[in-house]
């Protein structure tokens, strides 16, 4: 539900705020401000092709450069200063160039300085050095310290060196041939966390279990494996924890998702909490739980098919079909610890848990979204009085089962001027689409209502 919640928080943000739709953009807009500024300075005063969006357009080239730095690019950057100089006919080769490559060379040294990984860290520790025997040590910021105001996503626990861990495995899934698989090297990115001494941060202490261990794995089952293959009817509200890591590896050109990097970080997170005992009974319970529940769907099945009309059922054929696939998630070499961590285990019980429940119905009265098309309709009469609870008895009681569903609403239900936006996006349309069809709405309103007036 968590994760929904912050795709949801994603789509709607994206919707409102379209140029940032990649965290390095947002990230740009919180931690670069003084940067933004004095480019911005230097293209009001030496640009000949000036704009209303200076600034906007400002924190896009500076995400975009982060965004270099984070997928470790940064032969990529030096285009990037190009174009954003032609954009504001800005001279190529001179003294207002150079001062803009220079900010954003120092953009670089900033972003490693604040995430360094494992093999950065002697090349950190040198400039610390030079810089206390240079008696300008206080003036160096230590690793971390971006979003330090936030304790949960912040210096021991920073989002956003889970964010260019995520966004540099990428680059190693995009250079890997669809026939191999990728193999870890014990050690290189640090420590493992499943030993005797108390792991205290996410960033080094955790960074062998992600880079090493899960990634590795999820790219398996993602490329090669389950998760890859198979496609599960509402998925995105039951699963979206697989959803997002098949879309991760099956598109590792594209920027890292917050919905995933918050997804992996409350893994993370997780892990954090004790990473001895308590998470090897964990992984335990659920692997058990898993293995139980096959066995029970082993045996039903047997029963099941000695009913002439079950075994002939098209539905009942295809859950069967596809649970069956999920048996391939016990083998051992997906690795125990990659897959039953409480986050993993968990959404992939609530997946075997749906087949038994609720798919079946929800096939037979939603096949066509008629459950969709009429709920919704029904709420937006209702908000807009032109019927009252009491009016359609049947469907007061199906309103009532089915407030709280994500599978109508994708989330709370609609306030008043949203409601054929919220409609599309349940019906499967992207935030941008169903923002369109929005507004084609109102203007065809607005033109019904014009032309009775003038036909008045």
């Amino acid at each position: 539900m968590i994760i929904q919640h912050v795709e949801q928080l994603e789509m709607e943000f994206i919707t409102d705020h379209e140029d940032l739709n990649t965290p390095y953009r947002m990230l740009a807009v919180i931690v670069l401000p003084e940067i933004m500024l004095l480019i911005s300075q230097i293209v009001k005063s030496h640009g000949n092709r000036l704009t209303s969006r200076i600034e906007q357009d400002v924190i896009l080239f500076l995400g975009d450069c982060m965004e270099c730095i984070f997928r470790n690019q940064e032969e990529k950057i030096d285009s990037k200063i190009t174009n954003f100089c032609r954009r504001y006919d800005m001279d190529e080769i001179g003294t207002d160039t150079d001062e803009i490559s220079t900010y954003v060379r120092g953009l670089s040294s900033i972003t490693i300085q604040d995430v360094p990984l494992l093999a950065e860290m002697p090349r950190l520790k040198n400039r610390m050095k030079i810089a206390e025997s240079l008696g300008h040590s206080d003036k160096l910021p230590k690793p971390h310290t971006w979003l330090s105001n936030m304790e949960s996503i912040g210096r021991d626990r920073a989002i956003h060196h889970t964010l260019r861990l995520l966004q540099s495995f990428s680059k190693v899934m995009e250079s890997t041939p669809s026939d191999q698989k990728i193999l870890n090297r014990p050690g290189f990115f640090g420590p493992s966390p499943f030993r005797p001494e108390r792991v205290r941060k996410i960033h080094g202490d955790l960074d062998e279990y992600l880079m090493a261990n899960i990634l590795p794995q999820w790219f398996l089952m993602c490329r090669n494996g389950i998760i890859g293959q198979a496609r599960l009817p509402h998925e995105s509200e039951l699963c979206p924890l697989f959803v997002l890591l098949r879309e991760y590896v099956q598109k590792p050109h594209k920027p890292v998702s917050w919905s995933l990097v918050f997804a992996v970080h409350a893994l993370l997170t997780a892990t954090l909490v004790d990473t001895a005992p308590v998470f090897n009974d964990l992984a335990y319970i659920g692997e058990t739980v898993f293995q139980k529940y096959l066995q029970q769907l082993d045996h039903g099945t047997q029963l099941i098919l000695n009913e002439q009309d079950t075994r002939h059922s098209e539905s009942f054929a295809q859950n069967v079909f596809t649970v069956s696939f999920l048996k391939n998630l016990g083998i051992e070499i997906l690795g125990r610890k990659a897959l039953w961590n409480p986050l993993c285990a968990s959404t992939t019980l609530l997946t075997l848990t749906y087949f038994g429940n609720i798919e079946a119905g929800c096939a037979l009265i939603d096949c066509r979204a008629q459950l969709r098309i009429t709920l919704h309709l029904f709420h937006a009469l209702k908000n807009c009085a032109l019927i009252r609870e009491g009016d359609i008895p049947i469907l007061d009681r199906l309103n009532e089962y089915f407030k709280s569903s994500r599978g109508v609403w994708e989330g709370p239900l609609p306030k008043r001027g949203e409601f054929v936006k919220r409609f599309w996006i349940c019906f499967g349309m992207s935030a941008k689409e169903s923002k369109q069809m929005s507004e084609e709405a109102k203007i065809a309103i607005i033109t019904r209502k014009f032309s009775n007036i003038t036909n008045k």
